[in-house]
């Protein structure tokens, strides 16, 4: 058979295989970034792969874990700490929430610390090293915010409820760290005081309710995406 006459129109496959290049670069890119419609970006990628000339791709062969695969990945460790929760008896005392980022994660002061100071009591310390061990992958930033009730500080250590629930986040902090593979960088501590109650400081059992903090992490994939938003694209054909 003779060799088949140029067209003139062969620039065009190198071109569309650019064009999928750079269309994969800037999925990974916005993969990263706040707000990102990463399932919308995947899915014109799935276009763009039935056109003349763009390159087959496979997410089975590429360097990364597949967005679904992180996702479920990341349920089974929400599975663990709940188990947890349940199987050590600390409905009342810890909770875990998902959000569009990531989770909230709430742990009671009776259950993280020694009564008036910041210092962490041992299952305290075990169920922080437990959560920082659960989730490091895939991580962007992990926030600790602590919180009080409305009651004065009578405390020379601490001068406000700011500065003591800021102790408190600190030292949750450090013990993520101390236990976590995440970035230090990406940890932050801050304090809300007695200024986001989530009951009432008129009775006792409200102001143990807003004694609290809170561990938001953060995801750079975020649960927003959902497992079945991916099961919609077609990775491969």
């Amino acid at each position: 058979m003779g060799k088949k006459k140029p067209t003139g129109d062969e620039w065009l496959t190198t071109y569309a295989d650019a064009i999928t290049l750079l269309m994969a670069f800037f999925v990974l890119f916005f993969s990263i970034t706040d707000g990102a419609d990463t399932v919308k970006l995947l899915e014109i990628m799935n276009t763009l792969k039935g056109a003349t000339g763009t390159m087959e791709y496979d997410a089975v062969t590429t360097p990364f874990d597949s967005p679904a695969q992180i996702l479920k990945d990341r349920k089974q460790s929400l599975d663990n700490v709940q188990e947890m929760i349940k199987s050590e008896g600390l409905d009342g005392e810890m909770g875990i929430d998902m959000n569009e980022d990531g989770y909230k994660i709430t742990l009671s002061n009776s259950l993280a610390f020694d009564t008036g100071t910041n210092n962490l009591t041992r299952q305290g310390q075990d169920v922080v090293r437990r959560i920082a061990l659960s989730f490091q992958d895939g991580v962007k930033s992990i926030q600790v915010v602590g919180h009080t009730d409305g009651q004065p500080v009578r405390s020379a250590r601490y001068p406000s409820n700011l500065h003591l629930g800021s102790s408190r986040a600190i030292s949750v902090m450090q013990e993520m760290i101390a236990n976590s593979g995440v970035n230090p960088a990406s940890f932050e501590a801050t304090s809300k005081g007695q200024y986001a109650p989530i009951a009432t400081n008129s009775t006792p059992e409200g102001r143990a309710e807003n004694r609290r903090v809170e561990i938001f992490i953060k995801f750079n994939i975020p649960n927003k995406i959902g497992f079945d938003d991916f099961s919609k694209i077609n990775f491969k054909q």
